[in-house]
């Protein structure tokens, strides 16, 4: 930061926003500066980390300021209980802070102790915005916390290209929707209480203008079923004994939001109900890798899933993968037209299908049927709608395959949109 061409040049770049925005308020950044070399070259070395670090925040700070600008920064550099102890101890200079910086108090975990961060800001003289990310009790209790401690405001965070990860993964849909709902309402109602299912609310917000479909025809799967979805008898559903059974579902023709189905009565169906399929720790002859050619017959814009997965092998909550340890393809769907031709579509893992007892559903859920086994874990299947790039061509039949890795697909049902 003492390089005499540094200043002049973040200044000039600075400016270019400014003329663009004609904003009021300028965000900083300043956040995790642990991961880089602080006072070790020829100009700043033997000069404090904390007092460089500080110096060059009070430098943009006053650059902003002469504009009438209010800056915005994040504060885990200066929280000694985030990263200001950590390698540096920028957090012995918060006092030489400008009083009028907006800190962003930023936090991600569901149980992270807002009070004591917020607290500490507060005693030090800062105005303060609370900063979640996804985690649903994080942004939900850091907006409750917000308007409990009448801080300045809260503003969402997200770490991730929007367009690539809201098709893929479910955690920024259900974060969003929760933050919207709970900053604007505190606690009324409560988490508990909210009467629709986060992942699909956003989902259709976000594609407001998806025609509605009016007109179905529900697909009977029973011939093709090979297990069941209550653990009596032979059925073992996921193995996990009859109280983590779907008893709870009903059958016959059932809607799932705003889709029919036609769920298979196992009582009436030699004891099964879904078409379940293999995956790597099935042993030979268990359950099919695919089954084949179900019967569609007709033209359509569109086929809706009823589906789910079992609990794969590895299951990471988090947002980033960072081992890649996770499977990614649970299978497909092959869908054959009536001249012959084939389309495949992949099931993916968190994106189209996720397990059964997901608490989000996967990102591109269109609706969730969602609920209790008898010991009380959430169980939880997805209506996914796959659009036909050539609906002027008659769809024939459908088979869904097993890619035989981490989770066994589980299909419930089909319904064709007329």
């Amino acid at each position: 930061p003492l390089h005499p061409r540094t200043l002049p040049l973040v200044f000039d770049l600075m400016d270019e926003l400014i003329e663009v925005f004609e904003p009021e308020y300028f965000h900083i950044g300043r956040d995790e500066a642990t991961f880089d070399d602080i006072a070790t070259c020829p100009r700043c070395r033997g000069i404090a980390p904390s007092k460089l670090y500080t110096d060059d925040t009070i430098a943009l700070h006053g650059h902003l300021a002469a504009k009438g600008i209010r800056t915005l920064m994040w504060g885990d550099m200066y929280l000694p209980s985030h990263n200001g102890i950590k390698q540096y101890n920028v957090a012995e200079a918060t006092d030489d802070l400008p009083k009028d910086i907006i800190i962003c108090d930023w936090h991600y975990s569901p149980t992270h102790d807002f009070d004591a961060s917020l607290s500490y800001w507060e005693e030090h003289g800062f105005q303060m915005l609370g900063n979640p990310w996804y985690e649903p009790l994080n942004v939900w209790d850091f907006a409750t916390k917000t308007k409990e401690r009448g801080i300045l405001g809260y503003m969402g965070t997200t770490w991730s290209g929007i367009s690539s990860h809201i098709g893929r993964y479910p955690h920024l849909p259900a974060g969003w929707t929760l933050a919207a709902e709970n900053v604007w309402s505190v606690e009324k109602p409560t988490i508990d209480e909210v009467a629709y299912q986060p992942v699909p609310t956003f989902n259709r917000l976000w594609d407001i203008g998806r025609p509605v479909a009016k007109s179905f025809r529900l697909v009977d799967i029973a011939p093709f079923c090979n297990e069941s979805t209550v653990e009596e008898g032979r059925g073992v559903w996921m193995g996990k004994g009859p109280e983590y059974d779907l008893r709870a579902l009903p059958t016959g023709r059932v809607w799932v939001g705003e889709t029919p189905f036609l769920l298979v009565d196992q009582a009436a169906n030699a004891g099964k109900s879904c078409i379940m399929l293999a995956d790597e720790t099935t042993r030979p002859g268990v359950y099919p890798e695919a089954v084949w050619e179900m019967p569609i017959g007709m033209k359509t814009p569109a086929i809706r899933f009823l589906q789910t997965c079992s609990v794969p092998r590895i299951r990471i909550r988090a947002f980033y993968d960072r081992k890649r340890e996770m499977m990614t393809n649970i299978g497909w769907y092959t869908i054959t037209y009536a001249d012959g031709t084939e389309l495949r579509e992949e099931l993916t893992y968190l994106a189209n299908m996720s397990d059964w007892n997901s608490q989000r559903g996967p990102s591109q859920a269109l609706d969730l049927w969602q609920g209790r086994t008898s010991a009380g874990a959430l169980a939880t299947l997805a209506v996914w709608e796959w659009t036909n790039p050539e609906s002027d061509k008659e769809v024939a039949s459908i088979g869904i395959v097993s890619a035989v890795d981490q989770a066994r697909p589980v299909l419930l049902g089909i319904t064709v949109v007329e």
